[in-house]
């Protein structure tokens, strides 16, 4: 795929102690990006046909590209393949195109990633050790910060996406339900604080004015801690991720975190018919999920 002309919508991970897929394979079998600004490892797929040009897939992944360890084919779009959002493709048919893809649009296709395995993304999309290793560093911050170092903790990460994404909403919906206040996110964590004791909550957010007049509702009776780390959004993705639960109001950024987390997760009603498009990827995964709720 083109570097720039496609944008991976569902997808980051955990504890390599607790989650073997973030330990390190070995050297021989897999493909590394070779630049920082590449947060993922990559491994070629093993499965079906793609299985027997493992070696030339990952040859060509290798190769440093205008951008990163992308072939160079990569960014040679004139004969590309252009996957349409609801167009599908086999592994098998992947691998006799033999053509660079281009995702037309993004790819928010969550219900086959599910019906396909978290677990199998997991495994191909793994947070660099030094991502993992800074997570659980914050994590074990706050929790000395709270006094709380010698308890049992659990960690519920919440995420609130605004700013410019009230304006995406408002181009792309006719109408919606207003987006998410500190009543929505107040209900989700006392069911939390119900049902665990020691718990922690971790919000993350870049709206600042949305912060300044939510938090204060939120943080009287609760161990909230908001923006820890005030870094690079890998870092405030992996540390959501490392999470035990989730709150989440709507889009692939809050939703990627949830699924790699695996806990019980409360997602915003938005109020919208359900598409492939971000803002509704929540709402479809919680009409698969057991796990995933929708609260008002």
């Amino acid at each position: 795929m083109g570097a720039g002309n496609a944008t991976l919508g569902i997808l980051p991970a955990l504890d390599s102690n607790q989650h073997p897929f973030l330990q390190e394979l070995e050297t021989s079998r897999r493909s590394k990006c070779r630049t920082d600004s590449c947060q993922y490892t990559t491994v070629p797929d093993g499965s079906s046909k793609f299985e027997a040009n493992r070696e030339y897939h990952a040859y060509r992944l290798s190769i440093e590209g205008p951008s990163g360890n992308f072939s160079k084919d990569c960014y040679d779009t004139k004969d590309a393949y252009i996957l349409q959002l609801k167009d599908n493709l086999t592994m098998e048919e992947v691998a006799n195109l033999n053509r660079p893809i281009v995702l037309a649009t993004y790819s928010a296709r969550y219900a086959e990633i599910i019906k396909n395995g978290v677990d199998k993304v997991k495994a191909e999309l793994r947070f660099k050790s030094k991502y993992v290793k800074r997570t659980d560093d914050v994590l074990n911050k706050i929790k000395k910060q709270l006094k709380m170092q010698n308890e049992n903790v659990t960690f519920v990460g919440m995420h609130y996406r605004g700013t410019d994404y009230n304006i995406y909403l408002n181009k792309t919906y006719k109408s919606y339900k207003p987006p998410p206040d500190h009543n929505y996110y107040w209900n989700a964590m006392s069911y939390f604080m119900k049902h665990y004791i020691n718990v922690i909550f971790v919000l993350i957010s870049v709206d600042k004015e949305w912060l300044k007049t939510n938090v204060p509702y939120l943080n009287k009776t609760a161990h909230l801690v908001v923006n820890p780390t005030n870094s690079k959004p890998v870092e405030d993705l992996a540390l959501l991720s490392y999470c035990n639960h989730s709150i989440i109001s709507y889009g692939t950024f809050g939703s990627a975190a949830a699924l790699y987390s695996e806990g019980t997760t409360f997602v915003y009603n938005l109020g919208l018919p359900l598409d492939q498009r971000g803002a509704t990827v929540a709402m479809g995964i919680a009409q698969i999920l057991p796990s995933w709720h929708i609260r008002d």
